[in-house]
This record gives structure tokens, C-alpha cells and sequence, in this order.
């Protein structure tokens, strides 16, 4: 297992291809066992694919969550001429971004749809599962307080916005409801996690309620990254919920403004 920082170092260096055919290969034996899991494990390859079809050289983007900063990078990489915002709430992780990704406006808050200050779950066995709720089920926990913000009170309303992730193990419903008016103005294309609909710490009513939101309210298609990668349409609330149960099909999605998406 390669330490966090360490992972953090490569992803956010020219190294990153390396890390990712590491991940690949350290795939293989569970591909091996679980040949069903196949699209779940190429969802990583189709996600940059994404971020190739709908980010500009002058893009502004946004990455919620951003983790170790693989995305971030990447965002970063694609849009030389735009503007990268990412919302890291572990001040650990958000330090070490600033420290590799000077040119990326890093903020050390959780994003969800209420202002103020918020108890973060931060996972010291498994990072990436930290969060704004007890993700227990995945390793030992140590809880702090946390800045949290709506992407509607610090994005200004007059910097365009035209690409969102977002992955925050379980909050991604209050995060879009804590940008309802820039996803309402600027129309961007999000990219965002759900995970399975029968998870343990998160119930699975929530990513049914974000797809309401998305295809009811807000005027989004969602789609997971394989059908966007394959030219197939989007998916209704049944599907969701099928394509996140086992044998997972998919737990990355893009949704896509109706009246059209930026691409490049």
C-alpha cells in the first residue's frame, strides 16, 4: 500500500499516469474473482474522458471534494487560461494542495447547503472515505470542526462556472442544493459520485433525492460516464438505483444541462 502523501505527491505530479497504472494493476485480482465488476473498474479512464470532452484551455472549474488532488490536477492541466476552485475540508489534504497546485485557489471547508461550522469525519484508515457523516463502517474515525460553505455564497456571481465535481462520500445532494442558483445560472456539467444505493452509513433515498433535484428542478440529464463514453441516454430514477446495486455498473455520473453541455 503506498502512504497518502505519497499517493498525494504522485497524483499531483507528472507522475500521475504512473499512480493510475498502479491502481489498474492492483485491480486485477478482484477483476480476476469478479469479472461483473468490469465497468465499475474502468470508470476511472471514462471519468478522464469526461473532463477531455467538457473542459476548455479557458474553463473554470470547481472540484468539491478534492481529496489527494488527481482530479484537481487534471482540471488544472486542461484549462491553463481558466480558473480552478477546490474545496478540500481535511486541513491536511488542503495543505498539501496548496503547497503542489499553487495556481488552484485551494479552500480548507466543506461544501453542503447550510453556512457556519460543521463536525467532519475524517477516516484515518481510509481518507478517501472522510465526511461530513460517519463512514465508521470503513475504518477508524477522528472527528473536527470544519468551516462550511454553499457554493452559492462564494463562487461570485459573475465568475462563469463550467465545470463542477463533486465527491463527498454522501453529501453530494447538499452540496447541489447549496449551489442551486450558479447550477440554475451557469448551467455547468457536474460530475458527481454516488455510491451504492444499499450502503451502510449512507441511506440510499438521498442519491434518489439528488437525482430528482438534478432531472426535475435543476433541468440536468444524468448518465453514468459509460453511457456519455458510449453515446448512450440518460437514465431515469429506476435505473439509478439499479446501476448502483449489485454487480455495480457504476457510481460515477455526469449530468448534462438539457439545453446542451460545454464541450471543447
Amino acid at each position: 500500500m503506498i502512504p497518502l502523501k505519497a499517493r498525494h505527491w504522485l497524483a499531483t505530479s507528472a507522475a500521475a499516469p504512473l499512480l493510475e497504472r498502479l491502481r489498474a494493476l492492483a485491480e486485477l485480482p478482484r477483476l480476476a474473482a469478479h469479472p461483473e465488476l468490469g465497468l465499475l473498474v474502468s470508470e476511472k479512464r471514462l471519468m478522464t474522458r469526461c473532463l477531455d470532452d467538457f473542459v476548455r484551455r479557458d474553463s473554470n472549474c470547481i472540484d468539491v471534494g478534492a481529496h489527494i488532488g488527481s482530479i484537481t490536477r487534471e482540471l488544472a492541466r486542461r484549462a491553463p487560461e481558466g480558473r480552478v476552485i477546490a474545496f478540500e475540508a481535511s486541513p491536511t489534504k488542503s495543505a498539501w494542495l496548496r503547497r503542489r497546485l499553487p495556481h488552484v485557489e485551494v479552500r480548507a471547508e466543506a461544501v453542503s447547503d447550510e453556512p457556519g461550522e460543521a463536525e467532519f469525519f475524517e477516516n484515518l484508515t481510509k481518507p478517501g472515505f472522510s465526511s461530513l457523516g460517519s463512514r465508521a463502517s470503513a475504518g477508524r474515525e477522528r472527528r473536527i470542526r470544519v468551516p462550511r460553505v454553499r457554493l452559492d455564497d462564494v463562487v461570485p456571481p459573475d465568475m462563469r462556472i463550467d465545470f463542477i465535481k463533486i465527491d463527498v462520500e454522501g453529501f453530494e445532494l447538499e452540496a447541489v442544493r447549496g449551489a442551486r442558483r450558479l447550477l440554475t445560472r451557469n448551467r455547468p456539467v457536474v460530475l458527481f459520485e454516488a455510491g451504492p444505493h444499499d450502503d451502510a452509513d449512507v441511506p440510499g433515498e438521498k442519491y434518489v433525492t439528488l437525482h430528482a433535484l438534478l432531472t426535475q428542478e435543476l433541468g440536468y440529464d444524468v448518465k453514468p460516464v459509460f453511457h456519455h463514453a458510449h453515446g448512450r441516454e440518460a437514465i431515469d430514477a429506476s435505473a439509478f438505483v439499479a446501476m448502483r446495486r449489485y454487480p455495480f455498473l457504476a457510481f460515477n455520473y455526469l449530468a448534462l444541462p438539457r439545453e446542451g453541455g460545454r464541450a471543447q
